[in-house]
Protein backbone atom coordinates (compact mmCIF):
# COMPACT_ATOMS: atom_id res chain seq x y z
CA UNK A 1 0.00 0.00 0.00
CA UNK A 2 2.93 2.46 0.44
CA UNK A 3 3.30 2.18 -3.06
CA UNK A 4 -0.20 3.02 -4.39
CA UNK A 5 -0.80 -0.71 -3.84
CA UNK A 6 -5.00 -1.65 -3.02
CA UNK A 7 -6.69 -4.13 -1.31
CA UNK A 8 -9.29 -5.78 -3.02
CA UNK A 9 -12.40 -5.06 -0.95
CA UNK A 10 -15.48 -7.93 0.05
CA UNK A 11 -18.56 -7.45 -2.01
CA UNK A 12 -20.61 -7.19 0.85
CA UNK A 13 -24.10 -6.54 -0.12
CA UNK A 14 -26.09 -5.35 2.87
CA UNK A 15 -29.53 -6.85 1.57
CA UNK A 16 -27.79 -10.18 0.15
CA UNK A 17 -26.01 -10.81 3.69
CA UNK A 18 -29.37 -10.50 5.36
CA UNK A 19 -31.32 -12.79 3.26
CA UNK A 20 -28.42 -15.12 3.65
CA UNK A 21 -27.94 -15.02 7.23
CA UNK A 22 -32.23 -15.26 7.37
CA UNK A 23 -32.37 -18.14 5.15
CA UNK A 24 -29.64 -20.22 7.49
CA UNK A 25 -31.64 -19.23 10.63
CA UNK A 26 -34.55 -20.51 9.13
CA UNK A 27 -33.02 -23.87 7.58
CA UNK A 28 -32.15 -24.44 11.76
CA UNK A 29 -35.09 -23.86 13.07
CA UNK A 30 -37.07 -25.56 10.32
CA UNK A 31 -38.98 -28.67 11.33
CA UNK A 32 -38.96 -27.74 15.42
CA UNK A 33 -42.13 -28.26 17.47
CA UNK A 34 -41.40 -25.43 19.40
CA UNK A 35 -39.77 -22.26 18.68
CA UNK A 36 -39.47 -19.31 21.34
CA UNK A 37 -38.36 -16.27 19.92
CA UNK A 38 -36.56 -13.25 22.23
CA UNK A 39 -36.99 -9.80 21.69
CA UNK A 40 -34.75 -6.92 23.37
CA UNK A 41 -36.06 -3.95 21.87
CA UNK A 42 -33.73 -1.82 24.38
CA UNK A 43 -32.45 1.82 23.84
CA UNK A 44 -28.85 2.35 24.15
CA UNK A 45 -27.97 5.76 25.85
CA UNK A 46 -24.97 8.07 25.16
CA UNK A 47 -26.58 11.06 26.40
CA UNK A 48 -22.40 12.85 26.66
CA UNK A 49 -21.60 11.30 23.05
CA UNK A 50 -20.52 14.15 20.77
CA UNK A 51 -18.93 12.01 17.82
CA UNK A 52 -21.09 9.13 17.19
CA UNK A 53 -22.93 8.72 13.74
CA UNK A 54 -26.14 10.11 13.26
CA UNK A 55 -27.71 9.66 17.25
CA UNK A 56 -31.32 9.44 17.97
CA UNK A 57 -33.42 10.87 20.53
CA UNK A 58 -34.20 8.29 23.06
CA UNK A 59 -35.75 8.42 26.75
CA UNK A 60 -33.89 8.62 29.35
CA UNK A 61 -34.00 5.76 32.10
CA UNK A 62 -34.52 8.34 35.10
CA UNK A 63 -36.38 10.76 34.06
CA UNK A 64 -38.78 12.26 30.58
CA UNK A 65 -36.06 14.01 29.34
CA UNK A 66 -34.15 12.70 26.02
CA UNK A 67 -30.95 11.84 25.47
CA UNK A 68 -28.35 10.76 22.26
CA UNK A 69 -28.95 7.26 21.57
CA UNK A 70 -29.69 4.54 19.55
CA UNK A 71 -33.14 2.27 19.53
CA UNK A 72 -31.94 -1.12 18.57
CA UNK A 73 -33.69 -4.49 17.95
CA UNK A 74 -32.40 -7.81 18.73
CA UNK A 75 -34.01 -11.08 17.85
CA UNK A 76 -33.19 -14.41 18.85
CA UNK A 77 -34.71 -18.01 18.38
CA UNK A 78 -34.34 -20.89 20.55
CA UNK A 79 -35.99 -24.06 19.71
CA UNK A 80 -38.14 -25.95 22.56
CA UNK A 81 -35.66 -28.70 23.04
CA UNK A 82 -33.41 -25.99 24.70
CA UNK A 83 -36.04 -24.80 27.08
CA UNK A 84 -35.55 -25.38 30.87
CA UNK A 85 -38.84 -27.56 31.04
CA UNK A 86 -37.44 -29.55 28.20
CA UNK A 87 -33.96 -30.09 29.70
CA UNK A 88 -34.54 -32.97 32.00
CA UNK A 89 -32.80 -32.21 35.73
CA UNK A 90 -29.34 -33.90 36.47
Amino acid sequence: MLHGETTTRSDLDPDRLAATLEAHGVGRLQGEADIWVVLDGSDLRKPHAQAMEHPQRVKRVDGPCLVNGYRTEAFGGETGATTPEATPAP
